[in-house]
């Protein structure tokens, strides 16, 4: 869908970025031949470069929280204190149905 900006001088296409609270389109002007504005990603490529896609690659999270390394210290911390309880007899919180930890 075409936008006219800047009092009728700029005829651009709008961006088609939907809220997912309001259910309402952003209309913004697009970036030039894309469908979303500058800050819902108009301007984003990716990793270009070989070095670029592996480092993305490394990083590459499920939340944006931890990586790949942080999960699996965390799974072993897991197991650990899972082994712990038993050793203990004390019911670990995943034993009772509590899936917080």
């Amino acid at each position: 869908m075409k936008s006219v900006t800047a009092g009728g001088r700029i005829v651009c296409l709008r961006c088609n970025a939907m809220s997912k609270r309001t259910r309402v389109q952003c209309g913004g002007p697009a970036v030039r031949s894309k469908t979303k504005c500058r800050f819902h990603g108009g301007r984003s490529t990716g990793p270009v470069t070989e070095q670029g896609k592996q480092r993305s690659a490394q990083a590459k999270t499920i939340h944006g929280n931890d990586t790949r390394l942080d999960r699996q210290v965390n799974r072993l911390d897991m197991k650990r204190l899972r082994l712990y309880a038993r050793i203990l007899g004390v019911p670990f919180r995943s034993d009772v149905g509590d899936k917080r930890l």
